[in-house]
């Protein structure tokens, strides 16, 4: 039996008995009629239309359900609880909340709108077991009935990223790196990052998460080219420095060139009242990448954090760059470019900034160096703000 057919036996596992008699009566029904649209359809469109009346038919039965304040699944059965069995679930339920958050990191694409449009409706440890196919899924009016089996069929095969017993492990691993995983709610949680259409599920740390991370308008993203030249280079160095002395936390992403001067500048400037910088990884936390950066991530984490929303092992890739630099934007209140080619992945950052309302600036350079094009191009388009140094960008931040 494929994995979204399975649902109908898994939903009579999930609400069993006690309940009212009517609702009992509509599952016989509802059963009867899968039961019925199984002999007639296989994985064809006659089978995925069966498929999506057996599902209309459940659809009444989510009234059933209780759902808390912060949009998690709340319970399953009909009868009421009592007062201590009550709170216990609900510290049960935040604790499957974060191991299904942890889970969700390694098993949805940030890109994947079916994941985040279920995230959104049923909550995260809801998603996780529709997911699994441990719980049944029905369309509503933000996913259609094929979406929710591309959607499933697009994750059977990651029987590792389903396993509650792997995001149980990454969260012991984080640990023992001497960090965390954040989730929304959480006191630490940077709500910068509600500002983002695709937010990460969670976000893993390393470092002293004490002071928090600061917000948006205390924080600065510096970023460019990861072949800086040294004119980049020292006014990188100059616009860091200046930024952590006025205790603006500089938000970058531990790259070559541009990143690790704005890093190591910041951490030079560091007044000591809070993270002068922070990482943003394209990838596990238990890997330092670049390698070549490994000094610099351990300096910033005894000085800062390092942050991602992938879990421990996983790789870097171009896709997850590019996803990081929405978090650097959201975390920020400005994004400054120093120096960029005209198609740097700088200004994806840039436009991740602009499109959540935040603000945008360049440095303008030589008109004969490449490696200032990419920022000509944004003052240009009237995408960015023209500064020069620390004290404009701060304006910029206050205003």
């Amino acid at each position: 039996m494929s994995l979204r057919r399975s649902f109908v036996a898994d939903f009579l596992r999930e609400f069993p008995a006690p309940c009212p008699a009517g609702r009992q009566a509509s599952v016989g029904h509802s059963s009867a009629s899968f039961a019925s649209s199984q002999n007639n359809g296989g994985r064809g469109d006659a089978g995925r239309n069966n498929l999506v009346r057996a599902r209309t038919r459940f659809q009444p039965l989510d009234r059933h359900r209780s759902v808390g304040g912060n949009g998690e699944l709340a319970g399953h059965h009909c009868r009421p609880t009592h007062p201590t069995s009550r709170t216990r679930r609900n510290t049960t339920m935040t604790d499957e909340n974060r191991i299904a958050r942890a889970a969700l990191t390694r098993m949805f694409a940030p890109t994947d709108l079916v994941a985040r449009a279920l995230v959104a409706r049923h909550g995260a440890h809801a998603a996780y077991r529709m997911a699994l196919g441990a719980r049944p899924v029905f369309p509503f009016w933000d996913v259609t009935a094929e979406e929710l089996a591309d959607g499933l069929d697009r994750w059977a095969p990651r029987p590792r990223e389903l396993d509650t017993h792997a995001a149980e492990a990454d969260l012991a691993a984080i640990e023992r790196l001497g960090g965390g995983f954040l989730v929304p709610g959480d006191e630490h949680w940077p709500t910068g990052l509600d500002d983002l259409p695709d937010a990460p599920y969670g976000l893993w740390y390393r470092g002293d998460i004490g002071n928090g991370i600061p917000a948006p308008s205390r924080c600065a993203a510096l970023t460019g080219s990861r072949d800086s030249t040294s004119y980049g280079a020292a006014v990188t160095g100059d616009i860091a420095y200046g930024l952590a002395q006025r205790g603006i936390c500089v938000i970058s992403g531990l790259a070559y060139g541009i990143d690790a001067h704005a890093h190591r500048a910041a951490l030079a400037g560091s007044q000591g009242d809070g993270p002068a910088t922070i990482a943003v990884l394209a990838g596990g936390l238990d890997r330092d990448y670049p390698s070549g950066n490994a000094d610099l991530a351990a300096a910033i984490r005894a000085n800062g954090l390092t942050l991602s929303e992938l879990p421990p092992g996983t790789a870097p890739s171009r896709a997850r760059f590019l996803q990081r630099n929405r978090i650097v934007a959201a975390l920020a209140g400005v994004t400054c470019v120093v120096e960029a080619r005209w198609r740097s992945g700088a200004l994806n950052t840039a436009h991740h900034a602009e499109t959540i309302a935040r603000h945008v600036a360049a440095v303008p350079g030589s008109v004969h160096s490449a490696n200032s094009a990419g920022c000509h191009r944004l003052l240009k388009e009237g995408i960015a703000a023209l500064v020069t140094d620390a004290a404009e960008l701060t304006e910029l931040l206050a205003s």
